[in-house]
């Protein structure tokens, strides 16, 4: 959305200005920005941005989620080509009595700056053993994945995620 007032260039030609900038954050959240006419305050604003992008920004791969329940385990594979598709897998255990009800899989689209992005999923609801794997196209290109192998449990999800890896694909 953004935020027009009136202002005039020295021909008396109306000019659209925009007050404010929204930019789409992930899910629902937006980041509404005010344009100011000073320039050291915008420089000031932009590096703040940028600073907190650094920050906040997408978990970096081989993170975890909360701690792993005793004797589960969760190993997702790095992604790799399947023909000229991209293939991604995991495989976990976790015995009954630990509250996992599934275990998804998901192909990780990586930024660098920007939050990482979903890219494909596959599910396996039959445990104590998990494996699920699948392939996709991704609309072509060259892109950077990983993959994220999560346990889904009434105690709070844990996750893994694979070493990344950049494919030429479709």
């Amino acid at each position: 959305m953004l935020v027009l007032k009136r202002r005039y260039n020295k021909f008396n030609r109306h000019i659209a200005i925009p007050k404010t900038i929204d930019i789409a954050g992930g899910g629902d959240s937006v980041l509404r920005m005010r344009i100011l006419s000073n320039k050291k305050t915008v420089l000031a604003s932009a590096l703040l941005l940028v600073g907190s992008q650094l920050i906040v920004g997408a978990a970096p791969a081989n993170a975890a989620g909360a701690p792993m329940p005793s004797g589960c385990s969760l190993a997702p594979s790095t992604p790799a080509m399947s023909g000229a598709y991209v293939w991604f897998g995991a495989s976990g255990y976790c015995p009954a009595g630990n509250g996992v009800s599934r275990m998804m899989v998901e192909l990780i689209h990586n930024y660098d700056v920007f939050p990482d992005a979903w890219a494909w999923d596959t599910w396996d609801w039959y445990g104590p053993g998990y494996s699920a794997s699948a392939t996709t196209c991704d609309g072509g290109g060259t892109t950077q994945y990983y993959t994220r192998a999560s346990f889904y449990r009434s105690a709070g999800d844990v996750w893994q995620d694979s070493a990344m890896k950049t494919l030429t694909h479709c």
